[in-house]
């Protein structure tokens, strides 16, 4: 499919609140973003509360995907909102989206988002999958 928009494409803010050991989800999460075929997006970690064992196995990620931008917050505890809102103050992307953990993307999910934006849209949902249990 091809890109909607004229000269470059617009980049994606995955921003992804953690809390406590939430990050236990973190290598199915980054596999399904590795095999994006739209590469035009950061990821932002927003630690909800402090989690070091979290930020050592992100740093474990940053290392194993090296071309993927990937950066984190951590602020005092408060709630996914919060943690959320921390992520959005240092997204740099053209469009926010707020995945949990757990929620692991379609090869073409962002794509397929990126292709229903227009100048009257302002909010596009869905393809992606949420995996429960162990």
């Amino acid at each position: 499919m091809s890109n909607p928009f004229d000269k470059e494409e617009k980049r994606f803010s995955i921003i992804t609140p953690v809390y406590k050991d939430a990050w236990r989800t973190f290598d199915m999460f980054f596999k399904c973003l590795s095999e994006s075929d739209y590469k035009a997006f950061e990821v932002i970690i927003s630690f909800d509360g402090k989690n070091t064992r979290g930020e050592n196995e992100l740093a474990k990620y940053i290392k194993k995907y090296p071309d993927m931008d990937i950066k984190s917050c951590t602020q005092e505890w408060g709630g996914a909102p919060k943690a959320r809102n921390a992520g959005a103050k240092i997204a740099t992307g053209d469009y926010l989206t707020f995945l949990d953990p757990d929620v692991y993307l379609y090869t073409d999910t962002l794509r397929t988002w990126a292709n229903a934006f227009g100048p009257n849209t302002d909010v596009v949902w869905g393809f992606y999958d949420m995996m429960m249990g162990g």
